[in-house]
């Protein structure tokens, strides 16, 4: 895994799962801003989770959209993309340099 991108991985990832889990708090008052409210923040925890799981793709060496995934099956995601081989095994030490994309 390509080191550079792993606190990118962890600040967006927690960030997106703790947003989302304000969302019910948020979204389920009787006021219809709340509504709007609630869906303004799944929104941003879902990019935010989303953006976490294209840097987790890309450094294991696949191409970022693998973490588009995210959209469709959210959390669960990450257990395929677990599955992916790790592309930078190459190098000593486990971590390839990353490349200019």
């Amino acid at each position: 895994m390509i080191a550079e991108y792993k606190n990118r991985i962890h600040v967006l990832v927690v960030a997106g799962v703790l947003v989302q889990l304000l969302v019910p708090f948020v979204a389920f008052h009787e006021s219809g801003a709340a509504y709007g409210a609630g869906f303004a923040l799944g929104a941003a925890g879902t990019l935010s989770l989303v953006a976490g799981f294209c840097y987790y793709a890309k450094a294991r060496g696949h191409h970022p959209a693998w973490g588009l995934l995210g959209l469709v099956l959210g959390l669960i995601a990450i257990i395929i993309l677990a599955w992916l081989p790790d592309r930078t095994q190459d190098e000593p030490g486990g971590d390839a340099a990353p490349t200019a994309d």
